[in-house]
């Protein structure tokens, strides 16, 4: 056939149908990203394609805010490296722990090494974990098989497994091994009331490590605290323990100076009476200590003459603790405040999978709830014939993403997928010709 031809009657076409080709996945990065980085050695580039914008210029379309801590105050500085790329460095120096973001405010400038209309960066510093928190030195710690007659919320069983502390959603502690209760029968050393037990799986005490990780795929937990509530002969109750009885971080306790009695201030020790370090939580204290705070070796003294001056004030972390006569016999090792807050210091970086977050959840019914509210509400469709529409519109798929985003007024992300034909229907990889 060709163009000239005219059609002068009725005509039946039929399509001829042949294998298509294979697709071939391509994944485009639409931001930089630097994870667990090393603060010292990380390097930023950028470069000026038009060769014309001046340091000042540059820094003031550089835009860094640290996610992990919003009150950081940050100053940005340049260096030329040659070519019109300059080197971005922050002021004192990357936080460790913290996530930053980097945003290029100038469409001449792009991340050097990147594609060319990236303007973001993604910053995760890295932090060695930090783990100061111990176990109740005190805790006694017992080999599940020693016992018999478990019982445990009113069922007998053969074993016993609690979390003694979980967080909730907004990342709030939660006792939640608080609430169980039971008995057992136990033939080895004599408990008293009010001492805190941890009964253990296997042959070794477990570690630190292993109390505070996630259970196993059964919930199981190699090791469970508990506190016993009366005790006839080798016949025990018990509860569970509440997280403060089981984990140490040390107090920050304050004591004024004129309350210390021994007449020596420079012999890094204090007598004092037991009231004077006994605490309420009230308004004229600090509230984290409380009725429950006790005195112990690890715990810090804030030594001071006057409170309202913090030119007074110095640390101590106590090495011993003595009661005689209703007064506390206190010795201590001198601290900087530096030492004192990186005691307080926790971090540790737990790697978390979509089957954690999701639990229990039916992901099948979750999928098929999503799809049909995005149908019904109209937003499927307005979203395919959007796509289709700028797709023929745009040049690059980071422009394509920033059209989508301010004409649907949502967030939109296009990323590459790793197998095309999963997006197609059945028999749909093949071509009409």
């Amino acid at each position: 056939m060709a163009t000239t031809d005219r059609l002068l009657g009725d005509i039946t076409l039929y399509a001829s149908y042949t294998e298509n080709q294979e697709f071939e996945a391509h994944s485009i990065a639409t931001f930089a990203r630097a994870i667990d980085v090393d603060g010292t050695s990380l390097v930023i580039q950028v470069t000026d394609q038009s060769g014309s914008l001046s340091a000042d210029q540059i820094l003031k379309a550089c835009t860094l805010k640290n996610l992990s801590d919003f009150s950081e105050e940050i100053t940005l500085q340049l260096s030329a490296a040659g070519n019109n790329t300059y080197t971005i460095s922050k002021e004192n120096g990357w936080k460790e722990g913290s996530n930053y973001k980097l945003v290029l405010n100038d469409e001449n400038l792009y991340f050097t090494g990147f594609d060319t209309t990236i303007r973001e960066y993604e910053i995760a510093i890295h932090k060695d974990e930090v783990k100061n928190v111990s176990l109740n030195p005190k805790i006694k710690y017992i080999n599940n098989k020693e016992l018999s007659n478990l019982i445990v919320n009113g069922e007998s069983a053969q074993s016993v497994s609690v979390a003694t502390m979980t967080l909730d959603k907004d990342g709030n502690v939660k006792s939640e091994g608080s609430s169980t209760t039971g008995t057992f029968t136990y033939q080895g050393r004599a408990l008293k009331v009010g001492d805190q037990i941890a009964i253990y799986e296997g042959d070794v005490i477990p570690s630190m490590d292993e109390v505070t990780s996630s259970p196993g795929e059964n919930g199981e937990r190699p090791i469970s605290f508990f506190e016993i509530t009366s005790a006839d002969g080798t016949n025990y109750s018990y509860r569970g323990s509440e997280t403060e009885d089981v984990l140490f971080m040390p107090d920050v306790l304050p004591l004024d100076l004129a309350n210390d009695q021994d007449g020596d201030v420079g012999n890094n020790s204090v007598t004092v009476d037991l009231a004077v370090l006994t605490f309420n939580g009230g308004a004229s204290q600090n509230p984290a200590l409380s009725a429950d705070t006790t005195v112990e070796e690890g715990d810090y003294l804030a030594l001071y003459t006057d409170i309202h001056n913090t030119d007074t004030l110095s640390y101590g972390k106590i090495t011993s603790v003595l009661q005689s006569d209703g007064k506390y016999i206190i010795t201590y090792q001198p601290q900087t405040q530096e030492e004192v807050m990186a005691a307080m210091d926790v971090y540790a970086a737990e790697p978390v999978s979509g089957k954690d977050l999701l639990g229990d959840t039916d992901v099948d019914a979750l999928e098929s709830n999503i799809e049909a509210q995005a149908l019904a509400s109209g937003f499927a469709n307005d979203v395919a014939e959007q796509i289709g529409e700028m797709t023929m519109r745009t040049d690059s798929f980071a422009e394509l993403e920033k059209n989508l985003g301010e004409e649907l007024k949502a967030n939109v992300e296009i990323q590459g997928v790793d197998d095309l034909e999963a997006l197609t229907a059945a028999g749909a990889n093949k071509r009409i010709e």
